[in-house]
């Protein structure tokens, strides 16, 4: 199971940062991998929704659950999706000059399609993580 991860700092209080990153009206504007996020929430645990996302030429839907969230530390959500199954956890934390946010996703093959294009899906999702962060410095003026 590939695990990707990449971490920023941003320049602004980490209850703002995770309000923000934690609005799904707000995931298309720092992902643009993300084609939509529905419904537009506050995300909670329990939360579900759903996510189309650009992934190479494809769209993929997905279906997102929150399972974990303690704002405004982190929040995991876990998504469900055409031959993978993926878990992103968030987390933020103050450190000096603002707050240190770290996305790590975790990718799980279902079936052998997805399990011999895990290695192309792999650095695409690495590249969209990153991708992401820095969006979301820039975005909030951080």
């Amino acid at each position: 199971m590939p695990t990707v991860s990449a971490t920023i700092l941003v320049n602004k209080p980490a209850p703002e940062v995770f309000n923000f990153l934690a609005n799904t009206a707000n995931r298309p504007k720092f992902s643009p991998a993300i084609v939509s996020s529905s419904p537009p929430q506050m995300l909670s645990k329990g939360a579900k929704g759903t996510e189309v996302r650009k992934m190479g030429r494809r769209t993929i839907t997905s279906n997102y659950e929150v399972v974990e969230f303690e704002a405004p530390r982190r929040f995991v959500m876990h998504f469900t999706a055409k031959g993978m199954d993926v878990t992103a956890t968030t987390e933020s934390k103050e450190a000096a000059g603002g707050t240190q946010v770290t996305v790590k996703v975790q990718l799980k093959s279902k079936g052998l399609m997805m399990w011999v294009m895990m290695p192309m899906v792999t650095p695409q999702v690495r590249k969209d993580i990153n991708e992401a962060l820095q969006n979301t410095k820039k975005l909030l003026g951080g």
